[in-house]
């Protein structure tokens, strides 16, 4: 419960389906949430963004602890055409 109060924004945690993403993470096996993890961790997008030339829309949330504006920012220049 406290990785979602950490994620999500106050906004959010008022919503109807905030109680719905906490049980779905409630019953989500540990093993798989690890690895789920560890995989966004390990794994770097900066070579292959770079190689991408199509028009980008990039958004975030002022709030997003996940992705922070300046993380999306930088992954947006890496795209020639964002």
């Amino acid at each position: 419960m406290e990785i979602l109060i950490g994620l999500y924004a106050p906004d959010f945690q008022n919503n109807t389906n905030f109680m719905m993403w906490c049980n779905m993470l409630l019953r989500t096996k540990k093993k798989g949430h690890v690895r789920v993890s560890a995989a966004f961790r390990e794994t770097d997008v900066q070579t292959s963004t770079s190689c991408l030339t199509l028009p980008t829309l990039d958004f975030v949330g002022d709030k997003d602890a996940a992705t922070p504006p300046a993380l999306v920012r930088g992954t947006a220049d890496l795209v020639v055409s964002s």
